[in-house]
């Protein structure tokens, strides 16, 4: 049996009990940085975005827009501890296991979510993953504009992100293995 070079996992219901997207706007309204509508607002959001009603750039934007005019030093305040209070209790400890396994193995653990940098960059890091690949959150002079910086990294976009990371390493697909949790996975 040959290992994979890269292991590539999803993160949310993949590695831990949890939808980061949906707890972090929970969290941000228990932090009294979002107005309690925002819960419902989200799901209001994200089923036009998949509808069509709107589009990704609104989409995105609403997810981000807490963000818009702060720093990273003060979003990821809220965002480590969104980790902590949140996130970390939900991890699957079969998750760090085959993390940990595939970079005993020699592979490369590698998050490949949807969900925006810095929400998901405390998983990779907790959980001692070689990169992230998530979606991008724009600043501009050192502070978050509340908008995509690049593409949402969604559906058929997670793969042709892999490949453009296992390309600029001199990999391709079929030596790596991929973990998920859902039929678009």
């Amino acid at each position: 049996m040959s290992v994979p070079a890269a292991c590539f996992f999803d993160m949310d219901n993949t590695l831990m009990a949890n939808d980061c997207d949906v707890s972090w706007k929970d969290f941000l309204i228990a932090e009294g940085v979002a107005a309690p509508d925002e819960r419902a607002n989200s799901d209001r959001q994200w089923h036009a975005y998949l509808d069509g009603i709107i589009s990704e750039e609104a989409f995105v934007s609403f997810q981000l827009r807490q963000f818009a005019g702060k720093t990273p030093d003060e979003m990821g305040k809220l965002t480590r501890k969104h980790f902590e209070t949140v996130v970390r209790p939900r991890i699957y400890p079969q998750a760090q296991e085959a993390i940990c396994a595939a970079l005993a193995h020699g592979a490369v653990a590698v998050l490949l979510t949807a969900t925006h940098r810095p929400v998901a960059q405390p998983v990779a890091d907790y959980l001692g993953m070689t990169d992230a690949i998530c979606t991008e959150a724009e600043l501009c002079d050192g502070r978050y504009t509340g908008r995509l910086a690049g593409r949402y990294n969604i559906l058929d976009r997670k793969v042709e992100s892999a490949r453009a990371w296992l390309s600029a390493r001199g990999l391709s697909l079929d030596q790596c293995a991929y973990y998920g949790d859902s039929e678009h996975d």
